[in-house]
């Protein structure tokens, strides 16, 4: 029978990875919940209505497909930031966002440590490593900044799961393994981050290709190993398809397609890496990996059993940092060429990546300057030292504020203390006590400078009483709804503040035209770019449409926005509001002034009606080709342009091109006008095209009196349904084969995933069974 000593290791071992999780939820709960100056924008103007508005609908039983409420409609899974199909969001059906979201990060936020603390332990790392690669990684940096975008957060959270499986992968343990990075990959994906999820798999890439060049293996051997880690990628990517798939489709037409960014819109040029990195990577900032973890990572490279990791993370950490500095190193030219991580902006988001690796280089560190100290070797404690100068000299150079400097220095002479101190607790202790002894003292060095960061200047809002904070204008926006009934609302001047923002429209039941989201259509951003700058291309910061028409100021050597108002009348933007101030601005007035607007009464806001807005459906019998789409927008921006004699058309809907004179159509009347589901009854004098202004979007079907009907993008934003004489009812329906198809893929993803996992204990029973 095992002695209390090894019982005591057992229960050790066991209640590890619980005391990992207590530890790093305890510093997220008592440290960063309630700091800051103010609530965090994102989650406030974007995650909490949408997921209030979209989880409601499915408590409800509803699949929500198609959001109409917004930029004249766009899908609900297509940008998917609102991780529709993520596991944990279940959480939003049963609690109310603020809560939900808590309860969440808590829970990932644990995830993360206890992840990160089995990957340092499976390369043979101490629990005080650990430990220390647990909490450099969740307690600073990126990590905790992402709390603020949720999306970002959930992707980033199954990068250590994924490299704890490919340890799997390389131990033979293929089964278990593939199913478990399957499992973080597809997990990763349904977060609803992309760009997050593009760079966790390639930093799982970059584990396998340091084993495969680092490793003595057999060239079979090696080739397996590719080939599982490949294989359970692509599995994961199955289990995602329900979101992927409609995301590909939704890209595919969509603002910034598939295909790299240039320099500009990725905004590579201004990146806030340098500041992260050369300022505030010491001492004194949210970012700062302070000076134990800096000095000790250093030994990293002389770790024995763990050099391997020690140089991937090594190269990791420098490679991801140079990337994310953007233009200001030669390597962003590799970056940009590397396939699929060109297509997002902001490089700097790779900065947790760095930290990751700097994270578990420190553990690695720690660890071999403990096995020194129980050696009597000195290599890792001389480079150690070493490191520390450079640290010290970096700050006096710069690299930490002024205030910072007695600080540095302290902790400079503290972990020269527990170094020397090392050899005397060797000859008292014993070798192998006192390495565990400068372990956990190097890991309280950390932990100390880590507990002395300031946090963001943002605050999670998790107490937010959302009633209080998006019911202000409550009795207004539904007053609002009931007015514009099947019209549209432009929210003008404040669409980026709580109390007015644009996803009120969505949880309030009207149409806006504006949006805040990133991730459009590309005929929106066209549209209504032209509308605000003259121009299908952004002039202004940040150079692409992230859904605000949030200024009437134009690009210099550019007409007003009134020049091209009639962009707004075929949008059927009937009414126009904004918070009082707004409208005292010349620039309002001037706009107000330019005909067609009638003040009129809102609790709350300024209130204008658009005389001049077209019916949302209407009829037009004459139609033409339409032109590319600045040549398009110019015509359609005239003041003369009347869509009810002539329409422009992409393709040909098969109507008579008679240079007979036709009678001008008229409005069509809206039947039913749901989400997912638009019908109307329209009548025509002759053969024409029934005129829908909502977005044309891959997903939307039609039927004329019940028979299947093309439908054609009509005015470039909207859709158009060629009908002949009568009256007759067109309806549309959006039933997106790529939900379906992906929903197929998915359910096939799930149930290989679960043969993986029941195959690897198979396996497992097996071989216990051979050597019993």
């Amino acid at each position: 029978m095992p002695g209390r000593a090894g019982i005591a290791r057992r229960v050790a071992g066991r209640s590890w990875p619980a005391l990992v999780a207590a530890i790093v939820s305890g510093w997220w709960w008592f440290g960063f919940r309630g700091r800051g100056d103010g609530p965090a924008l994102d989650v406030i103007l974007y995650f909490y209505p949408m997921y209030e508005a979209a989880y409601r609908r499915v408590a409800m039983g509803e699949l929500p497909l198609w959001n109409s409420h917004q930029l004249c409609g766009i899908s609900w899974i297509g940008p998917l930031q609102v991780g529709l199909f993520y596991p944990a969001h279940v959480l939003y059906m049963l609690l109310a966002p603020p809560r939900a979201l808590a309860v969440s990060q808590g829970l990932h936020m644990a995830f993360i440590g206890v992840t990160t603390a089995a990957f340092a332990r499976s390369l043979g790392l101490g629990r005080a490593a650990a430990l220390v690669a647990a909490l450099l990684f969740t307690v600073r940096g990126r990590v905790p900044f992402a709390l603020f975008s949720p999306n970002y957060f959930e992707a980033i959270a199954w990068l250590p799961l994924g490299c704890l499986a490919i340890g799997d992968l390389a131990a033979g343990r293929r089964c278990r393994g593939a199913s478990v990075l399957a499992l973080a990959t597809g997990m990763s994906w349904l977060a609803g981050y992309p760009q997050t999820t593009v760079y966790v798999v390639y930093t799982w890439a970059s584990l396998v290709l340091a084993m495969l060049i680092g490793e003595r293996s057999t060239v079979r051997q090696k080739a397996a190993l590719g080939a599982a880690f490949a294989g359970a990628l692509v599995l994961g990517g199955v289990v995602a398809a329900v979101q992927l798939v409609p995301g590909l489709e939704h890209a595919l037409v969509g603002l910034r397609g598939t295909g790299g960014l240039d320099v500009q819109r990725m905004g590579a040029a201004i990146s806030p890496a340098a500041g992260m990195l050369f300022q505030g990577a010491i001492a004194g900032s949210p970012f700062a990996y302070g000076v134990a973890a800096l000095a000790t990572g250093c030994a990293a490279i002389l770790h024995r059993r763990a050099r391997l990791a020690a140089v991937w993370a090594i190269v990791l950490a420098v490679v991801s940092a140079a990337f994310s500095l953007g233009t200001r190193t030669p390597l962003f030219a590799l970056y940009q060429r590397l396939p699929a991580i060109g297509w997002f902006r902001e490089p700097d988001r790779l900065l947790a990546v760095t930290d990751f690796a700097i994270a578990v280089a420190a553990g690695i560190g720690i660890d071999a300057i403990a096995a020194a100290v129980g050696a009597g070797r000195r290599a890792p404690l001389l480079l150690t030292a070493a490191g520390l100068a450079a640290v010290v000299v970096a700050a006096r150079g710069g690299r930490a504020p002024a205030a910072e400097l007695p600080l540095v220095l302290g902790m400079a002479v503290a972990v020269v203390a527990v170094m020397a101190g090392g050899g005397g607790a060797a000859r008292l202790l014993g070798r192998r006590r006192a390495g565990s002894l400068v372990a956990w003292a190097c890991a309280a060095l950390v932990a100390f400078e880590l507990a002395r960061n300031p946090w963001h200047h943002e605050v999670v809002p998790y107490d937010l009483d959302m009633d209080a904070t998006y019911g202000a204008f409550a009795e207004s926006f539904r007053t609002l709804a009931r007015r514009a009934d099947h019209d549209r609302v432009w929210i003008y001047g404040n669409g980026l503040q709580a109390t007015i923002a644009h996803k009120m429209a969505t949880r309030f039941g009207f149409r806006v035209i504006g949006d805040y989201e990133p991730v459009n259509l590309r005929r929106q951003s066209d549209y209504f770019t032209y509308f605000t700058d003259g121009s299908v291309v952004p002039k202004r910061f940040p150079f692409v449409f992230m859904g605000d028409l949030s200024t009437l100021v134009p690009p210099p050597s550019v007409p007003p926005p009134a020049a091209r108002r009639r962009l707004l009348d075929l949008a059927a933007t009937r009414y126009v509001v904004m918070p009082p101030p707004q409208a005292l601005r010349p620039v309002v007035q001037a706009f107000v002034a330019s005909g067609g607007f009638v003040r009129g009464e809102l609790p709350s806001f300024a209130f204008f009606e658009n005389t001049r807005a077209l019916p949302r459906a209407f009829v037009t019998h004459r139609v033409r080709p339409a032109p590319e789409p600045a040549a398009l927008l110019e015509a359609l921006a005239r003041p003369d342009f009347d869509p009810l004699t002539e329409s422009y058309v992409e393709g040909d809907p098969g109507l008579p091109r008679s240079e007979a004179a036709v009678p001008r159509g008229g409005p069509a009347r809206i039947l039913q006008d749901d989400e997912e589901v638009v019908e109307l009854e329209a009548t025509l004098a002759a053969p024409g095209l029934v005129v829908l202004a909502d977005t044309f979007a891959p997903g939307w079907r039609a039927t004329v009196d019940g028979t299947p009907a093309a439908i054609y993008a009509t005015n470039h934003l909207f859709r158009g349904v060629p009908a002949p004489p009568g009256t007759h009812r067109v309806r549309f329906e959006y039933r997106p084969r790529s939900v379906t198809a992906g929903a197929a893929a998915t359910a096939c993803g799930l149930a290989g995933m679960l043969v993986l996992a029941l195959g690897g204990g198979f396996v497992r029973r097996s071989n216990r069974v051979s050597t019993g």
